[in-house]
């Protein structure tokens, strides 16, 4: 059995919730092109030293157009997930 039209379903459920998200991310400034520099701060969360230690957030601030690149990655995620399914079926 297989379950292409539920997997599909599924899939297009999550993506609209996805966007619907993301979209009111916009006019509450909350993306990470419309947040100041001092998002970044130290706290003792592991997730975050371990991403501090890559050096991501210091070439981001010194590079703002970056946070643009990530919004639009981050926008695009669910697109490849949308693609891999439609050439997986």
């Amino acid at each position: 059995m297989t379950y292409t039209r539920d997997k599909n379903f599924v899939l297009s459920v999550y993506c609209l919730f996805y966007f619907a998200v993301f979209l009111f991310f916009i006019p509450d400034h909350r993306l990470l092109s419309q947040v100041q520099p001092q998002f970044f701060q130290y706290n003792r969360d592991l997730t975050e030293l371990a991403l501090i230690a890559t050096g991501l957030p210091r070439y981001m601030i010194a590079h703002p157009s970056s946070f643009l690149v990530a919004d639009g990655l981050v926008f695009l995620l669910p697109l490849l997930l949308v693609v891999y399914a439609v050439r997986k079926d």
